[in-house]
């Protein structure tokens, strides 16, 4: 993976806030608010090693000051009067770790030590999403790393969606799905959580979505 080229052409979309065990709280920029989003690829670029992680939750804006006003109009108007009203807000998510990726720019499913404050995020290229699912072949080994997520069907409806086009590209959909369920029988889900995963793959990524 090249991770080169977020650090030299890229705009990042925020910065690494909190460390929360294996998750991290990200403080986005402004304007990629509305570009990220719960099942997004994001890069966190470290300095020896980088981190592949997940959007699992959009927290909600925090006003940096105490107080917050109703205004009454639409928020284009809003900026209009206040146009620095965005500065005002912390705009965040949440991502769960999945995998690094070292200095030579070899993937690894797992984790491994853990980015540092401010270190810079970047959403991630559709080609590195796709060596993602190309670890090991073709594997959905980083549902181990999101397995507190799995049975959240808004969050898995949500990645399947925002990375519907990835999905389709890997090949047929039906090797897909039974590598998809080779992994949900290795995690030990439930019967009814894996018939809903199963469910809502087949209507993300298998369908005519």
């Amino acid at each position: 993976m090249n991770i080169s080229k977020y650090r030299t052409g890229r705009k990042a979309v925020g910065e690494v806030a909190n460390i929360l065990g294996n998750n991290v709280s990200v403080y986005l920029y402004p304007e990629a608010y509305e570009d990220v989003s719960m099942g997004d690829f994001l890069l966190i670029t470290g300095r020896k090693t980088s981190f592949v992680s997940v959007v699992v939750k959009n927290l909600h804006r925090v006003r940096r000051e105490r107080s917050f006003s109703l205004m009454g109009m639409d928020y284009e108007d809003i900026k209009e009067i206040y146009p620095d009203i965005d500065r005002l807000y912390i705009y965040a998510v949440e991502a769960a770790i999945i995998g690094t990726v070292d200095l030579s720019g070899k993937l690894s499913i797992g984790l491994g030590g853990a980015p540092r404050i401010h270190d810079m995020v970047f959403k991630m290229d559709e080609e590195d999403i796709l060596e993602v699912f190309r670890y090991r072949d073709i594997s959905f080994d980083l549902l181990k790393y999101l397995e507190g997520y799995v049975d959240d069907d808004v969050w898995v409806r949500e990645f399947f969606r925002r990375n519907r086009e990835v999905l389709r590209s890997l090949g047929d959909g039906g090797d897909i799905l039974e590598k998809l369920m080779d992994t949900l029988v290795w995690l030990g889900v439930p019967p009814a959580t894996f018939g809903k995963i199963v469910s809502i793959f087949i209507d993300e990524v298998s369908g005519g979505g």
